[in-house]
């Protein structure tokens, strides 16, 4: 389809415009929603840009057993490859931003470029409108622009994904290729897309050869998962405990044995309870993501006669499977939603598409109008305070500590296991009151150093055996002497 100079304009239009808005606060610490995990993310690309061979085994600042249940003094973190975290430091180094700034870069991009493949994989149906309508919405539904500027890789992922999906039918070997670098990163990704890679290839009415030809690809592109799996399960002290992930409810609400039939394996099922609908399709796909009103050009999008109708159902098929499989992750974290962004805004392209050629247009434009400017203002007060910061008092300590602290000590930085506190900080170190503190001062073979918001029993009993070197109303700082 051949694009008309106006229509070139809106699209780089929108782009630009997509670029402006996920600029907001890019050089800001990481204090907003889910820092814990940005948080984290941002410890692995520091280490990594201090050593580059820690790609294959990644660490980061959190020395604890917080995470795995295991110690772990080396603080090693085997999540995802860190394929983010190594596109962070080539730009990095590459323009010497500051790192947080190179962090939020890499992921505006990668969204950016996701809209961009959405434009394109409409564009061959002839749908100017759904086109143009799915690629304003991944840019600017505000639950996007957040996530899109998050130091995440779940964005990279999303990325690959679509881009494998884009070229899966003319070209099923770098589609593959893709594939594999999705589930190296969010292996998840890959639940909500099987169902449209499957069909596709049975509506292109593959021959044998290519049946082949695919199979061997997909067959191929699982091997570097299973590589880094082997690679994991040699660390498990550096894996995060992860069974809460899936759909393993630990609240039974049947018996136990009922007529001579054991319920364990229905009472362990999370998905399809009432809070798992209430919560992931109400709480968070209508109103923090659709905003209420944009249900309904949701709606017409996945019922409405087209080309893609076929697609649009398979990718909502997979999100749904997705729901049900990593339940737990998606009831506990709202990020966990980033996969659904590709076929939310495909179906809403569809719909808005769908319902701008009715017949009586007049009507069309102003209700579409209408639930744009509701949504838009309903899911923007949802998100808008994702941006606050949550840890001030730690960020306020962690200015002070810099005084007292060395760059290079290891520190004990009680938040209850959030690593926020030790990002703050700057430094490797503990999450949580340590009550062996001697013994990691021997076994780091070094002064440890607390650093607490809080001065309570903990602190008391730390500074029998350490000097304060500092105190004041918000918090205390002790080191705590390394004894030969």
């Amino acid at each position: 389809m051949t694009v008309s100079k106006p229509k070139t304009i809106a699209l780089v239009a929108i782009i630009v415009l997509g670029l402006f808005v996920r600029l907001f606060q890019v050089d800001s610490v990481v204090l907003g929603w889910h820092s814990h995990r940005q948080a984290d993310t941002y410890s692995v690309t520091k280490n990594l840009a201090a050593n580059l061979s820690t790609f294959f085994l990644p660490t980061y600042h959190d020395l604890s057993h917080v995470q795995s249940g295991l110690p772990n003094p080396k603080g090693i973190r085997l999540v995802e490859l860190p394929l983010y975290n190594l596109l962070v430091v080539l730009l990095n180094n590459l323009t010497q931003l500051p790192l947080i700034i190179s962090h939020r870069l890499v992921v505006i991009l990668a969204s950016l470029i996701t809209a961009y493949l959405l434009y394109r994989l409409i564009l061959p149906t002839k749908d100017y409108l759904a086109a143009i309508f799915a690629l304003f919405w991944f840019t600017f539904l505000p639950f996007s622009i957040y996530y899109s500027r998050s130091v995440l890789p779940e964005m990279i992922s999303v990325t690959l994904g679509i881009g494998s999906l884009y070229v899966f039918k003319k070209h099923p070997i770098y589609s593959a290729l893709l594939l594999s670098l999705v589930m190296l990163i969010k292996p998840f990704f890959a639940i909500c897309l099987l169902p449209a890679f499957i069909y596709i290839f049975f509506k292109s009415k593959p021959t044998l050869r290519s049946f082949f030809i695919t199979v061997i690809a997909f067959g191929l592109a699982l091997i570097p998962i299973l590589l880094w799996r082997n690679l994991t399960s040699l660390y498990p002290q550096g894996v995060p405990s992860n069974a809460w992930l899936f759909n393993l409810s630990p609240h039974p609400v049947f018996p136990e044995w009922w007529r001579g039939y054991n319920l364990t394996l229905i009472n362990q099922i999370e998905a399809f309870r009432p809070h798992w609908w209430y919560w992931l399709f109400y709480k968070r796909l209508v109103l923090m993501i659709l905003g209420g009103g944009l249900v309904i050009p949701y709606i017409v999008g996945l019922l409405k006669s087209h080309p893609l109708v076929g697609l649009n159902r398979a990718l909502a098929l997979g999100t749904f499977l997705y729901f049900a499989i990593v339940a737990g992750g998606n009831l506990r974290h709202d990020y966990y939603q980033i996969f659904t962004l590709p076929q939310i805004a495909l179906s809403l392209g569809l719909g808005f598409s769908a319902i701008l050629k009715y017949k009586k247009r007049f009507m069309a434009i102003p209700l579409l109008l209408i639930l744009s400017i509701y949504s838009l203002y309903t899911t923007t007060r949802l998100i808008y305070p994702n941006y606050q910061i949550y840890n001030s008092t730690q960020l306020h300590l962690s200015q002070i500590a810099a005084d007292y602290v060395p760059p290079n000590a290891l520190v004990i930085a009680p938040a209850q296991g959030d690593t926020t506190y030790l990002y703050f900080l700057g430094r490797s170190g503990y999450p949580l009151e340590m009550d062996n503190f001697q013994s990691l001062a021997t076994l780091h073979q070094q002064d440890l150093y607390l650093v607490s918001t809080d001065i309570n029993d903990y602190t008391h009993k730390v500074q029998k055996t350490g000097k304060v070197l500092w105190t004041g109303p918000n918090g205390i700082i002790i080191k705590i002497p390394y004894q030969p």
